[in-house]
């Protein structure tokens, strides 16, 4: 029984490691995600704040859709497309 326990407390530790970046470099961090949403629909609004609630600080980056100015920054994002998709 002693033997399991070691495991897992070995096993906790690593994953704890893991989840605060204290694996010794050995994992690259996520890229930051680019999260486009709907700021008009309270759906997606709730659903992009909890994303954002549950991931790592600075890994969601949340464009509005409604939001030019920072739409533009982003000229691959085809605006057709994009209008078929929030509807």
């Amino acid at each position: 029984m002693e033997g399991i326990r070691d495991t897992l407390r070995k096993k906790q530790v690593v994953a704890s490691r893991l989840a605060n970046g204290l694996d010794g470099g050995n994992i690259k961090p996520m890229a930051r995600v680019t999260l486009f949403y709907d700021a008009d629909c309270g759906f997606c609004q709730a659903s992009v704040d909890w994303l954002v609630k549950k991931g790592r600080p600075g890994t969601f980056e949340t464009v509005a859709y409604q939001d030019e100015e920072r739409l533009n920054r982003y000229p691959m994002v085809d605006r057709t497309m994009a209008d078929k998709g929030i509807q």
